[in-house]
């Protein structure tokens, strides 16, 4: 999808994209785009705006679209002539997957679109792969712990893998053993961007149907010269029945700020966090 307000850059970009084999939709500010959106049976596997537009302009546009279920993972690129640093500011601070500044080179821009199609397939396939390897939850009365957020650690063990180092709650609420979640998400993040990407500071929200939950991870590694790779790589996940994407921007400003204290070696306090992420998600009330 492309949402400009500018008929040359509309006309320009889409024939681009159409000659490089993308099939696209357009729009000429938010609301008419949102009005395509809703009326498409297949969502569009990207989206690119403008910022500047009448009657909603790209950032409107963007909040609703990641407030929006069936939208909030599609990703979103800016491509503006907005250039001082406050504004981009701005379009990274809001979570858009890139930000690309008019006037731009036509070999930029497909490489950018190819990217994050890329990322989107590969993310999809490691959803697919979790799916396929855990047993399917047994049909059983849902209740308020059901809606329980769950935060786990996941740290490397180079002879034994993906292990769980701390999980709350303690109870087991997805009815599923937590470990053999925590080996698939860490292999999801390592199938996404690679056992030597997962060293760095990465994110990603993905769903897990077969649980009817989502989780966003968010790995990182510090220096460890008794590890085989010389760090130490370990993974923060939040489990929940439904994340947005725009709960996942918080819940990742969350989780960076724990990364940094086990970075440190400091006391992390992870029921606090946990309560942090609970109240995001709008559950209160259970003592976990």
């Amino acid at each position: 999808m492309l949402v400009d307000d500018n008929d040359d850059i509309i006309r320009s970009v889409k024939m681009l994209l159409e000659f490089n084999g993308y099939e696209v939709v357009t729009g000429t500010n938010g609301k008419d785009a949102l009005s395509t959106l809703e009326s498409l049976e297949q969502p569009p596997d990207l989206i690119i705006s403008d910022i500047n537009m009448p009657v909603m302009d790209g950032y409107a546009f963007f909040k609703t679209v990641s407030a929006t279920p069936r939208f909030s993972k599609i990703p979103f690129v800016f491509l503006t002539a907005l250039s001082s640093p406050e504004e981009i500011r701005v379009g990274k601070v809001l979570g858009a997957d890139d930000y690309i500044v008019k006037p731009f080179q036509q070999s930029d821009l497909i490489a950018t679109v190819q990217g994050k199609l890329l990322r989107r397939r590969i993310a999809e396939q490691a959803t697919l792969k979790i799916q396929s390897g855990l047993q399917p939850v047994p049909e059983a009365p849902r209740t308020s712990l059901d809606q329980v957020p769950v935060l786990i650690m996941v740290a490397w063990d180079d002879r034994l893998g993906p292990m769980i180092v701390q999980q709350v709650p303690s109870n087991n609420v997805l009815k599923l053993p937590v470990d053999s979640i925590g080996f698939q998400l860490f292999g999801a993040a390592s199938l996404i961007y690679g056992n030597k990407a997962i060293s760095h500071a990465e994110s990603i929200l993905i769903k897990v149907d077969n649980i009817e939950r989502s989780a966003l991870l968010y790995f990182d590694s510090y220096p460890d010269p008794k590890m085989r790779a010389g760090v130490h790589q370990f993974m923060l996940a939040a489990i929940a029945p439904e994340i947005t994407y725009a709960d996942s921007l918080e819940i990742k400003r969350v989780l960076e700020t724990a990364t940094k204290t086990i970075k440190q070696k400091k006391l992390w306090n992870f029921k606090r966090d946990h309560e942090r992420i609970a109240f995001i998600l709008h559950f209160q009330g259970i003592d976990t």
